[in-house]
C-alpha cells in the first residue's frame, strides 16, 4: 500500500514538475538537498505511522481524528510564520474539533 502511494505520488509530482518546468537545486549545493531528503523522510514516516495507528483504533474514530492535522497545521502556521487566518478557517477548525471529540464523549457516557 505504501509502495503504491509513494510511487503514484512520485509519478504525479514528476509530471507536474515537468509541466511547470520546476528547477532542482544543483547537486553541489548540499543544503537544499538535506531539506528535500528530510521532507521525504518525514512524509514516509507519517504514512507509515498512519497505517500503523489504524491497527490500534477503529477506522471510524481514526477518520474523525485525522482531519485534526489541518487544525495543527493552521495553528503552527500562525505561531511560527505569523499567518493570518480567516474566519472560515476558525469555523472549520471548530467543526473538525467537535467531530473529533464527540465520539470520545459518547463512548465515555456508555461506560
Amino acid at each position: 500500500m505504501m509502495l503504491l502511494d509513494g510511487s503514484s505520488t512520485f509519478t504525479i509530482g514528476l509530471i507536474g514538475s515537468l509541466i511547470i518546468k520546476e528547477t532542482l537545486p544543483p547537486l553541489s549545493n548540499i543544503s537544499p538537498w538535506i531539506w528535500i531528503i528530510a521532507f521525504a523522510v518525514a512524509n514516509l514516516s507519517a504514512s507509515f505511522l498512519l497505517i500503523r495507528g489504524f491497527k490500534y483504533i477503529e477506522a471510524q474514530t481514526g477518520s474523525l481524528i485525522l482531519p485534526m492535522e489541518i487544525i495543527f497545521a493552521s495553528l503552527f502556521g500562525f505561531i511560527f510564520f505569523r499567518e493570518v487566518l480567516s474566519i472560515n478557517v476558525y469555523l472549520g477548525g471548530i467543526f473538525i474539533f467537535l467531530a473529533a471529540t464527540l465520539p470520545a464523549l459518547k463512548s465515555s457516557d456508555n461506560q
